[in-house]
């Protein structure tokens, strides 16, 4: 699609939550878009598939990527805040409890 590189990576199951579809995602510090996702059981993990523009693959590091190499990554903010609120209650002394 257009010089579209996609690149399919593994991240814990845990954080599969925290995952949608054309959602954002942040690998070694490059904001990238999920273009699909598919839950494994057997590894706990979640694959993403991402889809890289070209001129993403010529401004940063993203391409230069291998089999095995450690990625940092970060997940879209505005779904932390969504299942924070979710997890806790506000009591009325100010505290949060998990619920």
């Amino acid at each position: 699609e257009g010089g579209t590189t996609f690149l399919t990576i593994g991240a814990p199951i845990r954080h599969a939550s925290l995952l949608i579809h054309k959602g954002s995602i942040c690998v070694d510090g490059i904001s990238l878009t999920v273009n699909a996702l598919s839950d494994h059981i057997e590894t706990e993990s979640v694959h993403v598939e991402l889809a890289i523009i070209p001129h993403t693959l010529l401004a940063t590091n993203i391409g230069e990527r291998k089999v095995g190499d450690p990625l940092h990554l970060e997940f879209d903010v505005v779904g932390k805040y969504i299942l924070r609120s979710r997890d806790v209650e506000k009591m009325g002394d100010g505290h949060f409890r998990p619920l």
